[in-house]
This record gives structure tokens, C-alpha cells and sequence, in this order.
């Protein structure tokens, strides 16, 4: 059984500095990793085929990455028998170590595990959650200052990120209460010590 922890949060709420601990830490992050960008200097440790596999589900769907309406309802039924589904079960068969931890962060995940939750079962993965919470109104603000966003899109961010942190919860996800862990990412530091985090994840694997 391969362990995945996977980094759920919405954009800008501080996955890109958590998951460059794990990093530090030696933890799996994959080969192929996006390149660093003037907003996000230190790297966004996303690996490259995670994001272009959901770039392209949302693409499926005529949605992005910073579109603020719900996927369709029956946006899952759509994948059914899907060669993606296939190309994602390989990469989970061949990127995750089976003998190391390995992490797989992108904020799209947020919106699209449940897609990938059947994949890692089927591919004997067990996965683990962090889950980075940010004041809405930050994130809001964050997204406008980088994306150029305008007031009204900025809006519907704030509304968009703090309904999205009232559904994220381990049933809307199917996954076992206990596999889910919260990090507050404002006005809360603590979990950036490397020591927090990696007590934290010899708790988690023991």
C-alpha cells in the first residue's frame, strides 16, 4: 500500500509554502515539477501532469481554474469509461514510491477528489489529507492583487472561497474524519515550523 498525502486548499491559502516543507522534509513530490513564477518565487512544488490532468477535466467541463459557478451536477457520470481515468491511474502507478511518502498538491484537487478518490483506491493508495485554511477575505484579496481580478469577480472569490470552506469536509469527500487535518494559515504560523510538520507526519504514518 503507497502513502499519498494530498494537499487540499483553496488558491493562495499557503500550499505552495506548506508542501515546500514537505519538500524539504524529503517527502515524494514527483520529477516533474512546475517552474517558479515572479508570484510564487520559492515554486508552486505542484507537479506538472496533476495540474495538467485537471486543467484538462475542468477544460472537459468548460470550467478553469478561476471560474466561480459549480461544476455541473452530473460532471462525474461525464468520466465514465474516460481514457484520462486510465492515464491518471498509470501515473499513480508509476510516480508514487512505494516505499516513501509522497505528497500531490494542486488546489484544483479541492474541486475534483472526488474523481481521483476511486483512482487511488484502485491503485492501492492510501491517501492522507492537510487541508490549508485562509481567512476568505485574504484569499480574495491575494487572487485580485495577482490576477488583476475585478472588483465584482474579486466578490464572488470571497463568496466562492468561503462557501468552499464550509462544504470541504471529510464526508463530502468520502474520506475517514480521521484522515483529514486542518491547518489555519492566518494569523497562525506555527505549522511552517519543519519541526510542527514533521512531528505531525510521524503521527500520521505510526
Amino acid at each position: 500500500m503507497k502513502n499519498c498525502l494530498v494537499i487540499l486548499g483553496m488558491h493562495r491559502s499557503g500550499t505552495s509554502a506548506f508542501t515546500g516543507i514537505l519538500d524539504l522534509l524529503g517527502i515524494n513530490l514527483g520529477s516533474r515539477l512546475l517552474e517558479t513564477q515572479p508570484d510564487n518565487p520559492k515554486g508552486f512544488f505542484e507537479n506538472k501532469y496533476v495540474v495538467q490532468a485537471n486543467d484538462c477535466i475542468l477544460e472537459t467541463l468548460n470550467s478553469a481554474w478561476d471560474d466561480t459557478f459549480p461544476l455541473p451536477p452530473d460532471w462525474l457520470e461525464r468520466f465514465d469509461d474516460c481514457q484520462l481515468l486510465v492515464d491518471i491511474r498509470h501515473f499513480l502507478r508509476t510516480d508514487l514510491a512505494p516505499d516513501q511518502l509522497s505528497a500531490l498538491k494542486d488546489p484544483r484537487l479541492s474541486r475534483l477528489l472526488p474523481l481521483w478518490l476511486p483512482l487511488f483506491r484502485a491503485e492501492g493508495v492510501a491517501p492522507h489529507f492537510a487541508l490549508l485554511i485562509r481567512n476568505p477575505l485574504e484569499i480574495a484579496y491575494s487572487l485580485a492583487h495577482r490576477n488583476g481580478f475585478s472588483t465584482e469577480k474579486n466578490r464572488c472569490f470571497y463568496g466562492c472561497s468561503t462557501c468552499w470552506m464550509r462544504s470541504v469536509t471529510p464526508g463530502h469527500y468520502h474520506a475517514p474524519s480521521s484522515s483529514l487535518n486542518p491547518f489555519c494559515t492566518a494569523r497562525d504560523s506555527a505549522w511552517r515550523a519543519r519541526s510542527t510538520v514533521q512531528a505531525w507526519l510521524r503521527q500520521l504514518l505510526r
